[in-house]
């Protein structure tokens, strides 16, 4: 019997001690504009984000490629890069100052009997509009995706490029925008072991059965 790519594809990552899961997309405010990954036409959707204590929020509901090389990652990012150019140059976006190039990766580490997972999230913009919108807690503004990078446990790293010809206003605003979030304090950063998330869940767990069993027990008693 053959084996089809995707199954080759699978077992060459889960083999390797490393491996990448990826994802691009083009949001605007609460909606995905475009799945730069899809190998098609992409239509515009709602936007919907998934969460996981292990690595934070993600776009969810677009598409997601395991790569398990640099060459690999290299390749998808400039497949992904060129898809938003040529959406942009053809005008079949309506991009505005609020519209985000979005990037998530995920990355997995097989160490010993242990897995590590770690994640990347990266974002670029022509403004600081979308930014400063989820720090004043806009409600059309995506602010889940951002619940880690802004607040949440993370190193966050904001990087402004001003060029000459920009009317001061704009450089004004990106270089306040910048301080802004420079000023934001993020909580420690993660272990990523599964093995220990798992031991913290198992023990959180026990936690909350007691202390709810001893609620139940005291207001028993005040009834008697």
């Amino acid at each position: 019997m053959g084996t089809s790519n995707k199954s080759k594809k699978d077992v060459e990552c889960h083999a390797s001690e490393v491996s990448l899961q990826l994802s691009m997309s083009v949001v605007e405010g609460q909606s995905i504009l475009a799945d730069l990954l899809l190998s098609g036409t992409s239509t515009p959707k709602t936007l919907t984000v998934a969460s996981s204590p292990l690595f934070g929020p993600v776009v969810d509901g677009v598409t997601k490629v395991d790569l398990c090389s640099a060459e690999e990652v290299n390749k998808a990012l400039d497949t992904a890069l060129k898809a938003a150019d040529v959406h942009v140059r053809s005008n079949s976006l309506e991009c505005t100052s609020s519209t985000l190039i979005v990037a998530n990766a995920i990355v997995k580490i097989v160490q010993g009997d242990d897995v590590f997972v770690a994640s990347l999230f990266a974002s670029v913009a022509q403004h600081m509009h979308p930014y400063l919108a989820v720090i004043d807690k806009e409600a059309t503004a995506p602010r889940l995706l951002f619940s880690h990078a802004f607040g949440g446990p993370c190193s966050t790293l904001v990087m402004a490029v001003v060029e000459k010809t920009v009317h001061q206003d704009i450089t004004v605003e990106t270089l306040n925008g910048q301080r802004i979030i420079a000023h934001i304090r993020t909580s420690g950063t993660r272990s990523g072991s599964v093995k220990d998330f798992v031991k913290y869940a198992k023990v959180s767990l026990t936690k909350a059965n007691e202390s709810a069993a001893k609620t139940t027990n005291s207001k028993e008693k005040a009834h008697m």
